[in-house]
């Protein structure tokens, strides 16, 4: 085996996935589970970029073990979907029905069976035999078949990731977007990857001399991707929070609401605001940075389900924007405060439970239409 670009850029990557891996089975974290499931994965990618590496030193030795570990790749779109709900939520764990996820693997090595697998048990495996099985329909519907599977798992994926945001603001007044920043990023990364391999394998059967380039632009992206993800695990192990599974978003909780008559549920509607109101004037929540809807229910001693159905949906708004707005009006009273002038905009939106500056001012101006800089100064000068 010849050792080109393509080779040793496929060992360098595998290499640093390996080394990913072993970091992310022996970092110290509370939610082990998620780390297990992205190494799992990186494995799965470890074994299928080391492909050609597999027909030259596994395939001569035992077709049928070489031929098992190329079909391995079928768990690694469901591994990574796990991976996302075991990050997404933190009591997440792993059940009988997650074994339905490797269904897709055992069905095609059943077919592989009576295809291949039996020809080398008989001992009626020829390599003429073999190269008809490379050429024939069945090889090709192993390719057409993962295709399938990944872009069902990536819609997947997309769905619960839309969903985590949601939930985030939902539930949260300072959502950590952080958090569905990185893993929408680390998932559009391998969206974008199966979608190159996907015009590579097309390549691969109707253009083959287009194949190999492909192929090596594949591998450098992998080299890219692999090493970024190793960088954002150094740089922040404990990147992922996660929320609880019983978070439901208010659309299906209105699919479960008790009907009752337009008079009683205006006069309990009204009852709700003076009660929330009156909290949120006199006891001012809002100024805890980590307030959220669980926070907020034990505090004011309702079902948190039945509050995030009012805010979310009787007021229509989010509990991202419903708390903001009482830290914006905060706000604009220290700003407008003569005595409060020396006090800097930064140590302002700490105070009233914001935890960044970017985020701080675009709440601030969706408000106001103004930044709290230009608040500050023309309420100063119209009282001056």
């Amino acid at each position: 085996m010849e050792f080109n670009f393509v080779n040793i850029s496929t060992i360098i990557t595998a290499s640093i996935a390996f080394l990913l891996c072993v970091f992310l089975l022996t970092v110290k974290t509370e939610r082990k589970l998620s780390n297990v499931l992205l190494s799992i994965f990186l494995s799965l990618l470890i074994i299928d970029w080391l492909s050609e590496f597999n027909a030259v030193l596994l395939y001569p030795i035992s077709p049928s073990l070489s031929m098992l570990f190329s079909t391995l790749y079928f768990m690694a779109p469901p591994i990574f979907y796990l991976f996302l709900r075991a990050s997404v939520y933190r009591d997440f764990h792993l059940t009988k029905l997650s074994l339905l996820h490797i269904l897709p693997v055992l069905i095609f090595n059943g077919f592989l069976v009576a295809v291949f697998y039996s020809k080398h048990w008989t001992g009626e495996f020829t390599q003429e035999y073999a190269e008809d099985y490379s050429k024939g329909d069945w090889h090709k519907l192993a390719y057409v078949a993962i295709h399938v599977q990944i872009i069902v798992y990536h819609i997947f994926n997309f769905i619960l990731l839309q969903r985590y945001r949601l939930q985030l603001k939902e539930n949260h007044s300072n959502p950590q977007l952080d958090n569905y920043k990185w893993l929408f990023s680390i998932f559009l990364v391998f969206a974008i990857r199966d979608a190159l391999w996907t015009i590579a394998n097309v390549f691969r059967f109707t253009e083959p001399e287009y194949f190999k380039t492909s192929e090596q632009i594949l591998t450098f992206l992998a080299l890219l991707m692999v090493s970024w993800i190793l960088l954002k695990a150094l740089r922040n192990p404990a990147i992922f929070s996660g929320l609880h599974n019983n978070h439901i978003l208010v659309k299906d909780l209105l699919k479960t609401q008790e009907k009752s008559s337009p008079s009683d549920r205006d006069e309990k509607d009204k009852q709700t605001i003076k009660k929330i109101e009156a909290h949120m004037v006199n006891n001012e929540p809002y100024l805890d940075a980590n307030l959220s809807m669980d926070k907020l229910s034990n505090q004011m001693n309702i079902d948190a389900r039945e509050l995030s159905l009012f805010i979310n949906h009787t007021l229509n708004k989010h509990f991202f924007d419903f708390v903001n707005e009482y830290r914006v009006n905060k706000a604009k009273e220290m700003l407008r405060d003569p005595n409060h002038k020396e006090v800097t905009v930064l140590e302002i939106l700490y105070t009233v439970g914001f935890n960044s500056k970017s985020s701080f001012n675009t709440v601030f101006k969706k408000f106001s239409g103004m930044t709290p800089t230009q608040f500050r100064e023309k309420s100063l000068l119209s009282s001056a």
